[in-house]
């Protein structure tokens, strides 16, 4: 992110490699990941920005179903589906992906068993991390202005929050 913009990681490279060189050592166990082509969009899994189709809460609310005990804090855009409906985007679960319509986009109510079986795993062995094993991502080819949009941290209450929306992972 540079500004109020959110920028596909492999846009960072050649502006901001501090950036890219602090963000690319998260894929230092899955170094196959940044090599990943996404057929669909026709590029590699960095030249999309990776959002999330669940509101962080659940997520946060599984980890504590799975005998997590504290949570770090850990803030999120809730960015409408409009901001983002005039780039290529798609939806991937699992290793299919699939074209998504953004006038019937819904955010999912639900976290994944394959999720909360993850964080079980996890937690049972004292770990935290890696949040959206198993959460379907929105894939988004572009940059994404999110000036205005409502930051939430995920231990936040839901009872003000739409349920439409995106947010970066």
């Amino acid at each position: 992110m540079t500004g109020s913009v959110l920028y596909p990681l492999n846009d960072m490279r050649t502006p901001h490699p501090d950036i890219y060189q602090r963000e690319m050592a998260k894929y230092a166990s899955r170094a196959e990941l940044p090599a990943t082509m996404l057929p669909k969009l026709d590029c590699l899994w960095n030249d999309v920005l990776h959002c999330s189709p669940i509101h962080p809460r659940r997520l946060y609310d599984a980890w504590l179903s799975q005998g997590v005990e504290h949570v770090p804090d850990k803030v999120f855009f809730q960015i409408p589906i409009g901001r983002v409906a005039h780039h290529p985007v798609a939806i991937m679960r699992g290793r299919e992906l699939e074209w998504l319509d953004p006038a019937r986009y819904r955010e999912i109510t639900a976290v994944p068993a394959e999720t909360v079986a993850w964080y079980g795993k996890l937690a049972s062995q004292g770990r935290f991390g890696a949040h959206f094993v198993g959460v379907p991502h929105v894939l988004v080819k572009g940059p994404i202005d999110v000036e205005g949009v409502e930051v939430v941290n995920w231990h936040d209450s839901m009872s003000h929050v739409a349920t439409t929306g995106a947010r970066p992972e």
